[in-house]
């Protein structure tokens, strides 16, 4: 009677499971948060988690470049305050009073993460940096971000200001799509570790640790993604390789059913 019984039990499983498609296994991730976002349709294919709040790093510095470009032409001149020459941290070395075009300083803050061209592109759109600030949020909401809030252009650490995986991917989807951010995004100096890597950005500070905007297309399909708290470059850099394999190896599937993470747990899971 027993064998009988598991005979059924296994006939009813095999049933329930003919042709069912298969569901991809997605990578471990050795990040705090990751994210793998199709820049043609904006489906977030897969991740984990991805909207936890952290502080956003260098990445930041794409929503400085999308709302300066919002005002500014890229070949308005830029004329570089006391303030701006005398920012610290990574820095192109901006001399008081010096000109640069704002495209040059856009692709100087997005190639090298420099700290006073993005002061300078920030007093130039909106005549200080606290007015600057909230016209970059103004461009978060207006890309619909919702769980991002920026208090200063560079992208420092501080109190209050934060992004999540999901929101800088969203970001990134923004960025590509302008051609001035679109070129500095191919200038970067990392684009030889994935093929077909089109961009982004990757920076690294003290809160927001390693982190990266990775974009690369195969055949066709275009995507990113987002890696935050990485404790250090190699691990961010397995993190960004593995989960875009994954997303090009699965997108079919991931595009049918998108998988998201679970904020509270380490590991991804499935859409209810």
């Amino acid at each position: 009677m027993e064998k009988k019984i598991a005979v059924c039990l296994g006939l009813i499983m095999l049933c329930l499971t003919w042709g069912a498609p298969d569901v991809p296994e997605p990578p471990p991730h050795l990040a705090e948060a990751v994210v793998v976002l199709d820049l043609s349709t904006g489906t977030a294919l897969a991740g984990a988690n991805v909207t936890m709040r952290r502080q956003p790093g260098p990445l930041g510095q794409l929503a400085t470049a999308l709302a300066a470009l919002d005002k500014l032409e890229e070949r308005d001149w830029v004329v570089a305050s006391p303030e701006a020459a005398s920012v610290s941290g990574t820095r192109r070395g901006l001399l008081p009073h010096q000109a640069l075009t704002a495209g040059a300083l856009v692709r100087d803050m997005l190639v090298h993460s420099a700290n006073d061209a993005a002061w300078a592109l920030a007093e130039a759109a909106a005549g200080s940096v606290g007015e600057f600030v909230q016209l970059m949020n103004a461009k978060a909401a207006e890309i619909g971000l919702q769980h991002s809030r920026f208090t200063n252009p560079m992208g420092l650490d501080t109190r209050g200001q934060y992004s999540s995986a999901l929101d800088l991917a969203k970001l990134a989807q923004a960025a590509l799509a302008h051609p001035i951010l679109q070129g500095a995004a191919s200038q970067q100096n990392f684009l030889w570790r994935f093929p077909g890597a089109t961009g982004l950005k990757a920076g690294y500070s003290e809160e927001a640790g390693y982190c990266c905007l990775l974009s690369a297309q195969q055949n066709g399909i275009q995507l990113v993604v987002a890696v935050l708290g990485a404790r250090t470059e190699n691990h961010l850099w397995l993190d960004a390789i593995r989960w875009l394999r994954f997303g090009f190896a699965h997108y079919e599937s991931l595009l049918e059913k998108p998988m998201v993470a679970d904020i509270n747990s380490n590991g991804p899971c499935a859409h209810p």
